[in-house]
């Protein structure tokens, strides 16, 4: 079997992933609650993960660099020649000092970079439920060239204000209707630009925390083709997604053209 299409493989790389996210993360609750009523090899495993990740992290913080450390560098002359800099590389005390100091890197480098990882798998994956909508489903319930009036007719319908974000003063809107974004509730609103040769866009709105991002984040463009959504690929269009959230307000715009960025306004 494909380990991409094998279950197993596919919630092994998610306990992965989500076992670095802190405790109380969104995400992270929700595998938890989804492990509880699993089988039990998952919910070992993903024990096994969490106990492995708290051993690194208490390896790291019990290290001690050398008291003579600072001393001995202090004492080094700027003008070092090479036998004396030799002398000083061979020496057993900096070569650990050196590994310590440099495992300490990586380990807080590598922290940062999982955790960039971490959210930036969010955002393409909001990225690509996005597209999935905008490519499957265009349907509207309110027509209108308002977004008031769009958001007084959708108030109620979701859990959360319908506020439509800034839009270039060229950008007109179609319609919009509630609906969900993957499991989540969701507004989807469609657009039009004149000034793009009827260009279309779509903008959903959601919230933040329902995938785990943080309530304010930089629009991050996520480009079409490195998402998973295979009826996007059969079109004959190249598709922008553009990812960001505002005081809690999740949005994600949808865009048939090489200029999604354009079709945003700025406060």
């Amino acid at each position: 079997m494909n380990m991409r299409n094998d279950p197993k493989e596919i919630l092994r790389l998610r306990m992965l992933e989500v076992s670095l996210l802190p405790p109380g993360d969104t995400m992270r609750s929700e595998l938890e609650a989804e492990l509880a009523a699993g089988e039990s090899w998952a919910r070992d495993e993903w024990l096994s993960l969490l106990e492995e990740n708290e051993r690194i992290r208490l390896e790291l913080i019990k290290v001690e660099l050398p008291a003579a450390l600072s001393d001995t560098l202090l004492r080094i002359p700027s003008s070092t020649g090479e036998r004396r800099l030799g002398k000083i590389i061979a020496s057993p005390l900096l070569r650990v000092a050196a590994t310590v100091v440099l495992l300490l890197g990586l380990g807080g480098g590598m922290f940062y970079v999982r955790e960039q990882s971490a959210a930036s798998k969010k955002i393409a994956r909001v990225a690509e439920l996005a597209l999935a909508r905008y490519v499957n489903d265009q349907d509207i319930s309110v027509i209108t060239l308002d977004p008031d009036y769009m958001a007084r007719h959708l108030d109620g319908s979701v859990p959360f204000p319908v506020k439509m974000p800034p839009v270039q003063s060229g950008l007109s809107l179609i319609g919009g209707r509630s609906g969900s974004l993957g499991v989540y509730p969701a507004v989807y609103s469609r657009w039009v630009s004149q000034a793009r040769q009827q260009s279309r866009c779509a903008i959903i709105q959601f919230r933040s925390r329902d995938f785990g991002l943080p309530e304010n984040v930089d629009k991050e463009v996520v480009h079409g083709s490195k998402l998973n959504c295979p009826s996007a690929k059969d079109k004959d269009k190249n598709f922008d997604v553009i990812v960001w959230s505002e005081g809690g307000n999740g949005y994600a715009l949808v865009a048939d053209s090489t200029c999604a960025l354009s079709f945003l306004g700025r406060r």
